[in-house]
């Protein structure tokens, strides 16, 4: 894996940390980094991600 790829790999962005948590159970298993387990994940997928991140990105915190 070259320097770049494992740069990506260190800097997934929020739609590619949501994948994993999803899907942990195939991320752990096709023992890539994140951004290759984003990367191979189908269009339908990826856009459930982008959903989710901007509902999450537009509601308030917990109060805790």
């Amino acid at each position: 894996m070259d320097k770049e790829a494992i740069q990506r790999n260190l800097n997934a962005h929020a739609e590619a940390r949501a994948a994993m948590y999803l899907w942990g159970d195939e991320y752990a298993q096709e023992g890539g980094g994140s951004m290759d387990f984003w990367d191979r994940r189908s269009e339908s997928r990826k856009r459930l991600c982008r959903d989710l991140v901007d509902e999450i990105l537009k509601s308030p915190r917990e109060r805790r």
